[in-house]
């Protein structure tokens, strides 16, 4: 959640007044919720309680306007190839800040190229960033609607991969229907519109590897592989870091012991596969 709480209070100055700017849009929605949309009429959505505002509070949040409140959505929102953790913040009870969080443990340098991916695809959309910072790196791209940061963060909890997703005010309308006017990139994907391989590793907990515990809390690669022979040779990438990993940190033996036991239950599966999260 730290990671989250450190850059949800980003709130850039909006310029649209640039060519650049103005021909170019932002996406806008995520899956079922858009930017301006009623939280009424937002399904799926799980206001925070008091001891996590409380929590966010004491971790340097501070609210952008005296109404605003935060939602947490999906666990496993689809972006862009990848799963994200999706939270929202609303004022005047619409939304108006789309934020995802991708974290990982992954101990493989891959873990690295989600963020790349990103700066490349808003690049592309966006053109380059209207701004940006090294440290934590930061990309910032101003449009008609709003605009996008993108973040990376790098700590002993973990990996992050950060997007902000933020309307100019005021909100846009909506039609009855309740989808924004304006046609923006479609940014969503089913899961039958999604191709390629994902790999699928069981969780550990207590020490040991959890083959038993639901599918929903098992490791999904962040990397979609256009092959199964690549993403074979990922999860053997995979499990041979993990072995170092775990061998520096408790010793060969154990290591063994769970790198074998993980590698039993560790595969490559298809978008298709029923076990594929939605």
């Amino acid at each position: 959640m730290r990671l989250y709480l450190s850059l949800l209070t980003i709130l850039v100055a909006l310029d649209a007044s640039t060519a650049n700017a103005a021909d170019r849009h932002m996406p806008t929605s995520i899956g079922e919720f858009w930017l301006g949309q009623k939280v009424s009429e937002a399904r799926g959505l799980t206001e925070l309680t008091p001891a996590e505002y409380l929590a966010f509070a004491n971790s340097g949040w501070v609210r952008a306007f005296r109404d605003e409140r935060i939602f947490k959505g999906p666990d496993r929102a689809p972006f862009q190839g990848a799963f994200w953790n999706l939270m929202v913040g609303t004022t005047g009870g619409r939304i108006f800040k789309l934020s995802l969080q991708k974290v990982t443990y992954d101990p493989t340098p891959r873990s690295g190229e989600l963020f790349l991916r990103m700066r490349e695809y808003f690049t592309h959309e966006l053109g380059p960033a209207s701004s940006h910072s090294v440290s934590p790196e930061r990309h910032i791209w101003d449009a008609p609607e709003g605009n996008v940061v993108l973040e990376k963060l790098d700590s002993k909890e973990g990996h992050a991969v950060d997007i902000f997703l933020t309307a100019k005010l005021p909100l846009p309308p909506t039609t009855h229907q309740g989808q924004p006017e304006k046609k923006t990139p479609r940014v969503a994907q089913t899961r039958e519109e999604q191709h390629g391989w994902h790999l699928l590793s069981p969780p550990h907990e207590g020490g040991r590897v959890r083959p038993d515990l639901p599918l929903g809390r098992w490791k999904i690669s962040l990397e979609k592989f256009d092959s199964l022979a690549e993403c074979q040779r990922y999860r053997k990438d995979y499990l041979g870091a993990l072995l170092k990993a775990l061998s520096e940190k408790v010793g060969k033996e154990y290591a063994d012991a769970t790198v074998k036991a993980t590698a039993e239950h560790t595969e490559c599966i298809g978008a298709n596969d029923p076990r594929f999260p939605k």
